[in-house]
Order: structure tokens, then C-alpha cells, then sequence
């Protein structure tokens, strides 16, 4: 198995990955520029009406109500501007870079697993990182799934599951590869063995994607530290799908994904 080269700040000890960001209405410069807007607006506005209340003042309400169509106007710009700008940005939060990785990751397996380049959902593939309570970092609690599934089926991003749980579970606490295949087709049958053999809940063994047959899951290790940081997860709808041979492609491909990280973080 490869290890990953991981990112360290400038003491060398090991950073947790920032998680998706949740944007905030607030964030958005289009919010922003509305919320500047109204009270000038609405001040013109309240002008012009008074002034055509008051007929010593009616001369200059075209005057008025022009200069309040004109800021309109021009608010109206200034928001859809910054509309563009907020499409525009690109945070390190987003993991665009890592999307990009996961797709190239994606379409090689596909390929070499024999699935072709259909659009279908036969292959899934997708990361989760560890987080930690307390600061600094001390105890993994939970992995949180950083991307939506490359393929577009299943649950997105942001969803959490316990340390204990699974195979990215198994793969993050014992900081190894793990590749496995289901025993049984019966969907209740794949339920208790998830309970069994994987520590799922039951609840949560229901949530999961019911047609999935093989799992594979590779830890992001930071060379000399013994806790995982993060976990790429593949899954597939055929049995037995992740052979000795794609194990080895999925671990040196995440070894290269790995290089990419301290450019984006």
C-alpha cells in the first residue's frame, strides 16, 4: 500500500482538512450589495412621493422620481455584478481541485475495471475526512463526506458518519486498505451484515445505497503519524469488483492526488 503524503503546517503536525463550506446568505457579495442598496432607494422613493404630496414641491418631483429610476437601475447592476463575482470565486473550501482529481480517479478505474465510459452509476468514488474534537486536533470522532459522489447517485456532501462505522470507518482506525464484497444479494441479509460485520446501525445501514455489492476504501496517512486524515471511498454495483490489480491503481493514483493537495490548501 502507498501512503499519502499529507499536508503539515509550519511546525510539521499533522492539519485536519477544512470541510465543505456551508455559505451563509451573508457571504454572498449579491446580498451585500442589495441590503447597501435599499436604504438609498427607498430614501428617493419616500422623496418623490412627498414631493408630490406637497404641490409647493411638485416641480421637482420628475426631478426625484427620475434619480430614483436611475439608482434603481444602477442597483440592479451592481447586484447582478456581483452575482457573477460570487459564481466566479473559487474557495479552497469548494475542492474543485480534488473534484477534478476524483474524476480522473473515477473515469482511470472505470476503464481498467472493464465498466467503459457510460454515464451510469456502476462505479462511484468520493472522500471523506476525519474530524477531530477539541483543538488542537485530539480525538477522530467522525469522517464527513467532502464531495458528492462522482456519478451524481447517492448522498452528497456534509453527511457524517461515526468513526466506528463501515469500511472508510475501518480504514481510518486501523489505518489501512480495505477492499471487500458483499455476501448476499438480499437486500435485508446485506442490512445485518452490515450491522454484524461493519458496526453500522441499523438505521444507518438502511440509508446506504442498496444495490452496492464492493467497497473499497484507502487511508490519507501523513508519513510518521499514526492517525488517518482522510479516506478515498470507491464502490461498485458488481461483486467482486476491486481486484488485487485496480487496488494497486486506486493507491498509486491517491499517492498522486496527494501531491496536488499542498498546492490547494
Amino acid at each position: 500500500m502507498h501512503r499519502i503524503r499529507f499536508i503539515t503546517d509550519v511546525n510539521g503536525s499533522m492539519k485536519e482538512l477544512p470541510g465543505p463550506k456551508k455559505e451563509r446568505p451573508w457571504d454572498k457579495k449579491w446580498v451585500v450589495e442589495a441590503l447597501n442598496v435599499v436604504p438609498a432607494i427607498g430614501t428617493a422613493v419616500v422623496a418623490a412621493l412627498m414631493a408630490a404630496a406637497d404641490a409647493s414641491r411638485r416641480p421637482y418631483f420628475g426631478v426625484l422620481a427620475g434619480l430614483a429610476a436611475a439608482l434603481g437601475m444602477a442597483s440592479i447592476v451592481k447586484v447582478l455584478h456581483a452575482r457573477g463575482q460570487d459564481l466566479e470565486r473559487k474557495r479552497p473550501e469548494d475542492h474543485l481541485g480534488l473534484l477534478g482529481a476524483l474524476h480522473v480517479l473515477h473515469a482511470v478505474v472505470r476503464r481498467e475495471g472493464g465498466l467503459g465510459e457510460g454515464p451510469d452509476d456502476r462505479l462511484r468514488v468520493t472522500i471523506h475526512r476525519v474530524v477531530h474534537e477539541g483543538k488542537p486536533l485530539k480525538v477522530p470522532r467522525e469522517l464527513e463526506q467532502m464531495l458528492p459522489y462522482i456519478c451524481r447517485t447517492g448522498g452528497g456532501q456534509h453527511r457524517r458518519f461515526r468513526i466506528e462505522s463501515g469500511i472508510i470507518g475501518k480504514a481510518a482506525r486501523e489505518c489501512a486498505l480495505f477492499s471487500a464484497s458483499r455476501e448476499s444479494t438480499d437486500f435485508e441479509s446485506a442490512v445485518r451484515e452490515l450491522v454484524s460485520d461493519w458496526a453500522y446501525t441499523e438505521a444507518d445501514a438502511r440509508k446506504l445505497q442498496p444495490d452496492r455489492l464492493s467497497w473499497m476504501a484507502i487511508p490519507v496517512i501523513y508519513p510518521g503519524e499514526s492517525a488517518t486524515v482522510a479516506v478515498v471511498y470507491l464502490d461498485s454495483s458488481e461483486r467482486d469488483f476491486f481486484t488485487k490489480e485496480l487496488q494497486n491503481l486506486v493507491s498509486v493514483a491517491c499517492a498522486g492526488i496527494s501531491s496536488f493537495l499542498p498546492e490547494a490548501y
